[in-house]
């Protein structure tokens, strides 16, 4: 027999999170069609293939913070459920801070080692023209960057699934589009001032789901 009151507590995180997720994946598509808009020709083909590029080599970022998220999600869900909301809370903080030390060594590396990167990532020498020196300029984002993703996936791992959505859905198409947009075409930037949109995103967002982490309010959401 169908459980219709797990089903809908099983709703009540998983739906909001799935819609995130969509929202997430079609911020992530209409950024790269901006992107895609950056000059014509060529230089519209080497702004997209350096964008291609930094997604990868920034995987060596984002990866290991998602590991430390899941763990500190899991750290949360049992701490909450054993009555030690001190203790989840420290356990997420660390995690952040593990992650933000990894995250200081990749931010070195890409700004001393940009240029070498894309030399090895692609053999047109405009993609590495055009990208190196944004990364090199906005490589402070990747300490931001792995905050927002452990505190995000913290206050899911508590059932809190609601702020998420609302901070990533705000800051990516309030933020990083528009910023992205106008960096583009209005300050005609190129492929730093779409860059920029996406740095001032993941900063904000590192920002606002820190401060809501400290409020403590994920940790009274029923499940």
């Amino acid at each position: 027999l169908l459980d219709v009151r797990t089903m809908l507590r099983v709703l009540k995180i998983g739906a909001p999170a799935a819609t995130d997720g969509v929202l997430y994946w079609l911020g992530h598509v209409l950024f790269v069609r901006l992107i895609a808009g950056i000059g014509s020709g060529e230089q519209a083909n080497a702004a997209l293939a350096a964008h291609t590029v930094f997604v990868q080599v920034e995987a060596i970022t984002y990866m290991p913070a998602w590991a430390w998220g899941t763990a500190a999600a899991t750290l949360i869900g049992q701490c909450l459920g054993a009555k030690l909301p001190d203790r989840a809370r420290q356990g997420a903080h660390r995690a952040a801070m593990q992650a933000a030390s990894w995250a200081a060594v990749t931010t070195l590396l890409f700004l001393f080692g940009s240029p070498w990167i894309f030399e090895q990532m692609h053999n047109d020498p405009l993609v590495g023209q055009l990208g190196a020196p944004a990364l090199q300029a906005l490589c402070w984002m990747e300490i931001p960057l792995t905050a927002a993703i452990i505190y995000t996936i913290s206050v899911r791992g508590a059932g809190d699934t609601i702020a998420p959505l609302f901070i990533n859905t705000v800051c990516v198409f309030g933020v990083r589009l528009t910023v992205g947009y106008a960096g583009i075409h209005w300050w005609h930037a190129g492929l730093y001032g779409a860059w920029l949109g996406m740095a001032c995103d993941v900063t904000l967002r590192a920002v606002v789901i820190g401060c809501y982490f400290r409020s403590g309010r994920w940790m009274k959401k029923s499940v």
